[in-house]
């Protein structure tokens, strides 16, 4: 889907009527191969610790929780 094409649909998500706390937000990333095997191998491992009803619901809980896991471990070596 094109860029603009996101744009749209975001659009057309922000004026569906919606609760605002259900509004979906994107973010796009750009990666070389070694990059996105990294990602894809984080994802992987992830995939097994959490629940969604659709393929982008379950890698979306896996990159918050893989996120919530760096930030606790960044917390710990401040405190350590």
């Amino acid at each position: 889907m094109e860029v603009f094409g996101l744009a749209k649909l975001e659009g057309q998500l922000k004026n569906g009527g919606r609760k605002p706390e259900l509004f979906l937000n994107a973010m796009v990333f750009f990666l070389d191969e070694d990059q996105l095997g990294v990602v894809e191998d984080a994802l992987s491992f992830a995939l097994g610790c959490v629940d969604g009803k659709t393929q982008a619901a379950r890698k979306a809980s896996c990159l918050t929780l893989i996120t919530e896991c760096y930030i606790e471990q960044q917390k710990n070596k401040k405190e350590g």
